[in-house]
């Protein structure tokens, strides 16, 4: 499969950045996750908030995810550890998932390995997206 370019808004990328920076100092174990999330932001093509593709997930991007192997259809948050509120509704940043699904696009079929073996799923559809609706700030 041919690497898809990734995109990352400058404010998510300094926010993600900070986190894995903090999680390192708090956490004495290497986290494989962080580990791959950061060199997705380094390699990612990032631009102003502003000018985010409007079909990107970003940060507090609401979008409806197809799992190719169980065949089963998710709709929910991506959001900051601070603000899950339950397992159905979002997902962090820091999760498998989460990690897996910054800068990619609507229509983008996304691999990720995980402890539990490799998630294959397509990114269905980008239900919000805070750039898109002109909110720079959460």
């Amino acid at each position: 499969m041919a690497k898809r370019e990734v995109f990352v808004s400058r404010s998510d990328r300094q926010r993600l950045l900070e986190l894995i920076t903090m999680n390192r100092e708090l956490n004495a174990r290497p986290n494989v996750y962080l580990e791959q999330l950061e060199t997705e932001l380094k390699s990612a093509h990032e631009v102003e908030p502003h000018e985010i593709p409007a079909d990107v997930v970003t940060l507090n991007s609401t979008i409806r995810i197809f799992d190719l192997d169980t065949e089963e259809e998710k709709t929910f948050t991506l959001v900051l550890p601070a603000k899950v509120t339950d397992a159905k509704s979002t997902v962090s940043i820091l999760s498998p998932l989460g990690t897996a699904l910054i800068g990619y696009r609507q229509g983008d079929v996304v691999e990720w390995d995980t402890h539990k073996g490799k998630l294959k799923f397509s990114i269905e559809e980008v239900l919000y997206q805070p750039e898109r609706e002109g909110v720079y700030t959460i």
